[in-house]
């Protein structure tokens, strides 16, 4: 849908535009009642809030000096010029556009008190302050973290809608009213971004992030500038080095020393003392799930998914036994879900679509809780790798066990007589055992370790926060803000499968910090 102004409306506009132009000064009154103008014809004029702000400045300025009395007389200020004639040539072709927007790039940014960072279709940037930056307010650094974000993601792109991810509700609100009337220097950083994207005719709409969920954009907002300069030695670059899932993990009183220094709540001067005082067992509690995820990430550099095409010939080929492990193991894979979430499937609640399956649980799980969704699986049909595709697995598997189902209304069943329903641990013992089958000790990772490297990886793949935490069942406290505006960033959660079966996953994960 889309509106314009009636020509009749453009026409007074124009008329009443160039008399003020025309004008040193004015009554109050008539001031007021211009601007009045232009925020009614605003909502029908693409980027027409924004050329709106310094006039309602002025208004409120002059007001307040004269003891709001609109019959004061008030000086036009020149810095008005260049609004006036925008508004002059931009409202003889107003063109509006609503209704539900699908964004095109989800960016996230940060700032903090050194530099910037940012996060975009899996490529990061980042950027340190100036000596006159860094003595800025928070809240304006955090607008100039998302215009340099912009900037550097959208270089090359035009015509687009674009989600900013920020964890600052007074940025997001600048951004997304176009300027601010009562502060200046919110008003410019917002005018700074909004004018980049009328030159690019880019529509961006700012959602709020939690500051624990914006990760890689706070640790490149927090990248040190160093004098010394690493590069790979030409001998390790041509004798190369062969993937393995016993790498060496770092150690556990440097990562935790780390960690304080990036929280920055304790003097370095403390860290050594704190860090020497931890015992060995609580270091190994500590890091546990962090080495393991290390780890696994690191494996999936070469993903499982690929070793299982590998291990499993085609469907029609295996036994009822191996079937049964390749199917749990990519669903686990595909959906970063708990063994008790699978067990819970009923054959009745598999759908099949033209180009997915989707499942619903309607069970109890873990997650379920009141005003909470249940799981909602999702299975593409994966035709760049037939052998990997988990949609065509679960129908081949419900053709092949029809005849031992009987009246068990469990979508997975033992493959042994007498058959029943596949309990949590029946399934994470088959996982454990496809695990071992493609390579990967199972001495240091158990079934559970996919859902840690699956949706690690899933995020390094590019896909978005919002779907890997309906995906793996998390709750969605960072889409709050967007939801509330109702401008929510149109999501494919057939994409946590895709990637992840892909095998487009970084090499070069890290653990977050402990």
């Amino acid at each position: 849908m889309s509106i314009r102004l009636p020509l009749n409306k453009i026409d007074k506009l124009q008329s009443e535009i160039h008399h003020m132009a025309n004008r040193k000064q004015c009554k109050i009154r008539d001031f007021a009642k211009f601007v009045g103008q232009l925020v009614a014809a605003a909502p029908a004029v693409k980027y027409g809030w924004l050329y709106i702000k310094q006039f309602e400045r002025e208004k409120q300025l002059h007001l307040s000096k004269n003891n709001f009395n609109y019959d004061a007389t008030m000086l036009i200020h020149p810095k008005l010029k260049d609004d006036l004639n925008w508004w002059a040539l931009n409202s003889k072709v107003s063109l509006q556009h609503f209704g539900p927007k699908t964004f095109h790039i989800e960016i996230y940014s940060d700032a903090s008190t050194t530099g910037w960072g940012g996060f975009a279709m899996n490529q990061k940037t980042h950027g340190f302050w100036s000596t006159e930056e860094s003595q800025l307010h928070i809240n304006i650094l955090e607008m100039k973290a998302a215009y340099y974000c912009l900037r550097s993601f959208t270089k090359d792109m035009e015509n687009i809608n674009i989600l900013l991810r920020v964890d600052n509700i007074t940025a997001i609100s600048c951004i997304n009213r176009m300027g601010s009337v009562r502060f200046p220097s919110l008003n410019a950083a917002a005018r700074q971004i909004w004018q980049y994207c009328e030159n690019k005719n880019i529509h961006v709409f700012a959602s709020y992030i939690q500051s624990k969920s914006n990760i890689i954009a706070d640790q490149q907002s927090r990248i040190q500038s160093t004098e010394s300069e690493y590069e790979l030695s030409k001998m390790a670059y041509t004798k190369g080095m062969s993937p393995t899932v016993a790498i060496t993990y770092p150690g556990g009183r440097q990562v935790i020393g780390e960690a304080f220094k990036n929280k920055r709540t304790l003097p370095d001067s403390a860290i050594p003392t704190i860090i020497a005082s931890l015992s060995e067992g609580t270091l190994k509690q500590s890091l546990q799930h962090a080495s393991t995820k290390a780890a696994v990430c690191s494996y999936l550099g070469s993903p499982i998914s690929i070793k299982l095409s590998g291990k499993f010939p085609p469907l029609a080929s295996l036994s009822l036994e191996k079937l049964t492990w390749k199917l749990v193991t990519l669903m686990a894979l595909t959906t970063a879900s708990r063994a008790q979430t699978l067990s819970k499937i009923h054959a009745n609640n598999i759908t099949e679509y033209n180009d997915k399956i989707e499942i619903k649980i309607s069970d109890r799980v873990k997650t379920s809780g009141p005003r909470k969704l249940q799981p909602n699986l999702v299975f593409p049909y994966f035709t760049v790798k037939p052998e990997l595709c988990v949609a065509s697995t679960i129908k081949f598997y419900l053709e092949k066990t029809v005849a031992n189902r009987g009246n068990i209304s469990n979508f997975l069943i033992t493959y042994k007589k007498p058959y029943r329903p596949a309990s949590s641990q029946t399934i994470s013992r088959w996982i454990k055992i496809t695990l071992r089958e493609s390579g990967i000790d199972t001495n240091l990772f158990k079934s559970h370790s996919i859902r840690h490297a699956t949706t690690s990886a899933a995020a390094e793949g590019g896909v978005s926060l919002d779907v890997i935490y309906k995906t793996a069942g998390w709750t969605e406290k960072s889409t709050t803000f967007a939801k509330f505006y109702n401008r929510p960033l149109a999501p494919d959660y057939c994409d946590f499968a895709k990637v992840l079966l892909s095998g487009k996953i970084s090499k070069q994960q890290t653990p977050h910090n402990t």
